[in-house]
């Protein structure tokens, strides 16, 4: 095809055409990327585990040692969103704190008036029940989009001899489009695993007595720093 090009002075640009030592330079890095284009994905895909291990490594001494991060690595993704449903629906008794609160404060009761207790603590069930069906949905379009982009890695690595080949074109450049969807669908994997990662501590460590945080104004009032990982969780996931 570029021989084709040469003899028919095709043009890449307005002043110049192909030649003979525009398009060698190309044709030798276009071998030498279709030659080495499996090696390139598989150092690729090992950067991604590294990285996986080094975001675990990180947030296993955050918690405590428990090697949660290491554990989710190994986690399909019925047991990842189990660790996500677990830790969203143990937190009806802030979200039943919170709403309770709430309408103390609107009706001008004390949180210990037992009418405005149940309808807090029953808006509190109800706040729950509709997490535990957002972290159901979410796992299930989680799946989905993790499935595309191992997909697409694959159809990446399959066809990269043909794409990278393209690259031997003057005036194209194939690689640098190929090496950016490889890295972009490698990254979502660990990417998952940071984002589940700080929701199990936001929706834990946070809710506990000694666990930090604070509650901006305008959200749920003052004083409820306590259901801040709540909040935090769900906005994160």
């Amino acid at each position: 095809v570029i021989g084709i090009m040469i003899m028919l002075r095709q043009k890449i640009s307005a002043q110049a055409s192909v030649s003979a030592q525009q398009a060698l330079p190309g044709i030798i890095i276009s071998l030498i990327l279709v030659t080495f284009s499996y090696a390139i994905a598989g150092l690729l895909i090992d950067a991604m585990y590294l990285s996986m291990f080094l975001i675990a490594g990180l947030f296993n001494t955050i918690t405590g040692g428990e090697e949660l991060g290491t554990q989710m690595i190994s986690m399909n993704i019925f047991q990842l969103g189990g660790l996500m449903f677990v830790g969203g629906v143990n937190t009806w008794n802030e979200n039943g704190n919170a709403i309770t609160q709430i309408l103390s404060s609107a009706v001008g009761s004390s949180d210990s008036n037992p009418l405005v207790a149940g309808i807090g603590y029953g808006a509190g069930l109800t706040v729950t029940i509709v997490i535990a069906v957002a972290v159901l949905i979410g796992t299930v379009k989680l799946f989905i989009e993790l499935l595309k982009s191992y997909a697409s890695i694959i159809m990446a690595v399959v066809f990269s001899p043909i794409y990278l080949m393209i690259g031997a074109l003057p005036g194209k450049n194939a690689f640098s489009p190929w090496l950016k969807n490889l890295v972009g669908n490698l990254a979502a994997f660990p990417v998952t695993l940071l984002f589940v990662l700080i929701f199990k501590i936001f929706t834990e460590n946070l809710n506990t007595a000694d666990g930090g945080g604070f509650m901006p104004p305008f959200l749920v009032g003052n004083g409820q720093s306590g259901i801040a990982g709540s909040v935090l969780g769900r906005d994160i996931l």
